[in-house]
C-alpha cells in the first residue's frame, strides 16, 4: 500500500517506507485542519453580517469575538511554520520515494547539500504558498526586526512586529493596508505578504488530502463561531 505525498503531482511512497516521517505528517496535518475550523467558521459569519466588507479596523466592531481577534496573528504563525514543515517534509519524501535519497545520504556532506536542494525546490514549485513560506520566514519563525537580514528594508523589519490581521473578500488576510516607513526622505514599502490562512489550507487540502482512513486526515467539524 502507498500513500499519496501530493495529489496534484500524482506522487506516492510506500507505507513501510519511512513510517517515522509519516507519522509526523499526519500530526502535522491535524494541526493544521484544526487552526482551519477553529478560523474558517468566524470568516464565514462575518461575511454573512458584512458581504463583501472589507476592513482594516476593529473587527469586534464587526461582530468577531476578541479573543479570536487577539488570537488571529498567533493563528497565522502557528500555520506558517506547520505548514512550512509539512511541505518541506513532502518534498524530503518525494525525493526517497524517487531513489534521489536515500537513508544513508542523512548526516554526509553531499546529502545535506542534496535533501536542502530537493525541499527548496519542492517548496518554489507551489506558488500558491509562497506566501505562507514568506510569512514564516519574516514574521513566525520570529520576527525579522529581532534578526534582520540584509535584504530586509527598515519597513519590512518594523512591520514584522505589527500584529495586524483584517478582512478582504471576506477573509482574514495579513497586511490588509500597504505599510509604508520614512527612510532617508524617501517611503520605503514593507515586503511582507498579504495573504490568507484559510486560502493557502484549502490548496494544501486539494494537494495533499483529505485521504480516507488516515487519522488525522480530515478536519475536524466546524466549531459554532458564537460559541468558539
Amino acid at each position: 500500500m502507498s500513500f499519496t505525498l501530493d495529489h496534484i503531482l500524482g506522487d506516492s511512497i510506500e507505507l513501510d517506507r519511512c513510517p517515522n516521517e509519516l507519522s509526523a505528517l499526519r500530526t502535522l496535518e491535524s494541526g493544521l485542519s484544526m487552526i482551519y475550523a477553529t478560523v474558517r467558521p468566524h470568516e464565514e459569519a462575518h461575511q454573512a453580517r458584512a458581504p463583501g466588507w472589507t476592513s482594516f479596523g476593529n473587527l469586534t466592531h464587526e461582530g468577531v469575538p476578541p479573543h479570536i481577534l487577539a488570537a488571529l496573528p498567533v493563528f497565522f504563525s502557528w500555520f506558517a511554520v506547520t505548514g512550512a514543515n509539512y511541505v518541506r517534509l513532502v518534498g524530503y519524501l518525494r525525493a526517497i520515494a524517487k531513489g534521489v535519497l536515500t537513508e544513508s545520504d542523512l548526516g554526509t556532506t553531499a546529502g545535506s547539500k542534496t535533501i536542502l536542494a530537493e525541499c527548496d525546490a519542492y517548496r518554489d514549485s507551489i506558488a500558491e504558498l509562497a506566501d505562507m513560506h514568506r510569512w514564516r520566514n519574516k514574521v513566525a519563525a520570529h520576527f525579522a526586526l529581532t534578526a534582520p537580514r540584509k535584504e530586509d528594508n527598515a519597513a519590512t523589519l518594523v512591520d514584522s512586529a505589527l500584529p495586524v490581521v483584517g478582512v478582504e473578500r471576506g477573509r482574514f488576510h495579513t497586511r490588509p493596508f500597504r505599510f509604508g516607513k520614512i527612510d532617508g526622505g524617501a517611503t520605503i514599502d514593507s515586503e511582507l505578504p498579504n495573504w490568507s490562512l484559510t486560502e493557502a489550507y484549502e490548496h494544501m487540502a486539494a494537494r495533499y488530502g483529505p485521504r480516507a482512513g488516515d487519522p488525522g486526515s480530515q478536519p475536524p467539524r466546524a466549531a459554532d463561531p458564537s460559541t468558539t
